[in-house]
């Protein structure tokens, strides 16, 4: 009788350890934003792109807004053809960071890439 009460609650120990451990799992697999606002947003006419790539876009505009040297530029994030990622800044497709002229905008998609990898 006192062995299987053991085994019974060593079941439920296990069984409440695999649950705990799986909702730590998925949690550290989610973003947190700062506030309530929602991890992402997307408006008509804008290039669709990865749910990361909009997130990171978010971070970018909110630098470029900060600053009034960049403020005035569109940017935008899009899912290429072949699934790559495109960079429009006033509708000029780029392939990457680095082909960008504008320095100080490579600097803002740099910081904001690390910000986005420093919430994952």
């Amino acid at each position: 009788m006192m062995i299987s009460a053991l085994f019974i609650v060593g079941g439920i120990v296990i069984l409440i350890t695999a649950i705990l451990l799986a909702l730590m799992f998925i949690k550290s697999n989610q973003i947190q934003p700062d506030n309530k606002a929602p991890l992402f947003t997307h408006s008509q006419g804008e290039q669709l792109a990865a749910p990361f790539a909009e997130q990171i876009e978010d971070l970018v505009r909110a630098k470029l807004n900060a600053n009034a040297d960049l403020k005035r530029l569109k940017v935008d994030l899009g899912t290429a053809p072949n699934g790559g990622l495109e960079i429009w800044v006033d509708d000029v497709k780029y392939a990457s960071i680095e082909a960008l002229s504008n320095e100080a905008l490579k600097k803002v998609f740099q910081e904001a890439i690390k910000e986005w990898e420093s919430k994952k």
